[in-house]
């Protein structure tokens, strides 16, 4: 396993949680 920058974790960690807030947010709306 290579190591990997904490930044690019970081980075990962926090498009998924916005992509999760978008889903969420869409389905709120259709809802």
């Amino acid at each position: 396993m290579k190591n990997v920058p904490i930044k690019s974790i970081k980075k990962l960690f926090t498009m998924n949680i916005s992509n999760f807030f978008m889903r969420s947010i869409l389905i709120g709306s259709c809802n």
